[in-house]
């Protein structure tokens, strides 16, 4: 038997250690002379109680050779996964509001899905379907901003969950939108249509996020999202995001006084996220976001202030998993038809993969054929992350098949995360 290779651990101020499986994502505390013994690799001093509680939660294994073979084997499985089928949608690059860290700035040109490319949107999405016979489906809608072109989200989430009736698979149907078109009757259809789970932002107090997520005529639009949540909320599953970097940072606690007061933790999925760079060398995001370690890592000091208002910690972006863009279930629809690798690198040649009149191209069989996380296999975040982010490859390493690695990062805020969701006192 092996202590496994995918566990972190740390040391809790009466002596006792916290460990964290992240393979299994079982976490349990134990002695200061249990670790001992972990650490010296002294093994046979356990007990067999110990022994089997250590097995059970898969920080013993076989060997390291099996745990990495197998993990590795389950993530080649899931790149050819034939069960879940994954399509994100752009509805079309027109938006209503002027955000400050838009990525898609300079991409905005206007292009919208019509009937046509709706049409053969279907048509794709049923040949796929027929012939990979999926268990589920999920649409996510994107743009610019989808609700701008409801007649695309209207139409083909109906064509799916029809197709879904005659193939007999689950369907889940989401929206990135900025929420500030919601109304009675767009929410009616969006209901009807069964795209009932919405994620949006609010960055802020009111005067910072209308500052960074204004309308095109420089009005505010805090309060508008906010009172469509609290409107909407009993119809639709909202997720939150507060999107932070330097400009925000230090107001973030004053946007969770909101959440706390407003009882919205209660009432949606809530959490923090860091802006990144993005491809189009967006000015704002150059000169505020956070980039250096210690820049990064300070989002535990948000996470703290968090839990202190009784606000849940949820793992996005702590704990990731395999980026889904590695799966040849799992692509993106621009508004004009191609195919490409996410949302977040739409208009970039090396990521796209093809287009909805000539099929897949080759860079789509490279991204198959690629194991980014080669060179991972026995780092101990191998489990939640196979090699990162695509989109964030290409922009630090300028491979959209490289590795991007977030080690230190992880060094820094696992654990950190582990003990403010869980609190040593919930632990076992």
């Amino acid at each position: 038997m092996e202590l496994t290779y995918y566990y972190d651990e740390s040391l809790c101020d009466d002596g006792s250690w916290i460990l964290f499986n992240i393979l299994t994502g079982k976490i349990i505390t134990i002695s200061e002379y249990l670790h001992d013994i972990l650490y010296d690799k002294k093994l046979d001093l356990l007990s067999d109680f110990e022994k089997k509680t250590l097995t059970d939660t898969g920080f013993l294994v076989e060997s390291h050779d099996i745990e990495v073979r197998n993990l590795t084997e389950q993530f080649k499985t899931m790149k050819f996964n034939s069960e879940n089928f994954v399509v994100t949608i752009l509805t079309n690059m027109n938006c209503n509001l002027g955000c400050k860290y838009c990525h898609e700035n300079g991409l905005m040109d206007h292009t919208i899905l019509t009937d046509e490319k709706i049409n053969k949107i279907n048509q794709w999405i049923e040949k796929q379907i027929a012939s990979r016979k999926y268990k589920s489906v999920m649409l996510y809608f994107y743009g610019g901003e989808p609700t701008l072109n409801m007649r695309a989200v209207e139409r083909i989430a109906t064509f799916t969950t029809k197709l879904g009736m005659q193939y007999g698979f689950k369907h889940n149907y989401s929206m990135a939108t900025n929420a500030t078109l919601l109304n009675d009757e767009l929410v009616n259809q969006l209901v009807k249509a069964d795209v009932v789970d919405l994620q949006v932002t609010l960055d802020g107090p009111p005067s910072i996020h209308d500052f960074r997520k204004p309308n095109l005529d420089g009005s505010g639009t805090f309060d508008i999202i906010l009172n469509n949540v609290l409107k909407y909320y009993n119809r639709i599953n909202f997720t939150i995001r507060a999107n932070v970097d330097k400009n925000n940072y230090e107001y973030i606690p004053k946007l969770l006084d909101i959440i706390k007061e407003k009882e919205l933790y209660k009432k949606v999925y809530f959490y923090l996220d860091l802006v990144s760079a993005t491809h189009n060398n967006n000015e704002y995001c150059t000169n505020n976001v956070l980039t250096t370690l210690e820049e990064m890592t300070s989002i535990t000091y948000l996470w703290k202030e968090q839990i202190n208002r009784g606000i849940p910690l949820h793992g996005k972006n702590v704990i990731e998993g395999l980026c889904g863009n590695l799966s040849n279930s799992n692509i993106t629809i621009s508004s004009s038809g191609e195919f490409y690798i996410c949302p977040g690198l739409c208009g970039i040649k090396q990521a796209n993969l093809g287009n909805l009149d000539d099929g897949y191209n080759v860079t789509y069989n490279q991204l198959l054929s690629t194991e980014v996380w080669t060179n991972c296999k026995c780092c101990k975040y191998f489990p939640m992350c196979a090699g990162g982010c695509r989109a964030q490859a290409f922009m630090h390493n300028g491979s959209c098949f490289a590795c991007y690695c977030k080690k230190s990062y992880y060094d820094k805020v696992v654990m950190e995360y582990i003990k403010y969701k869980y609190g040593k006192s919930n632990l076992h």
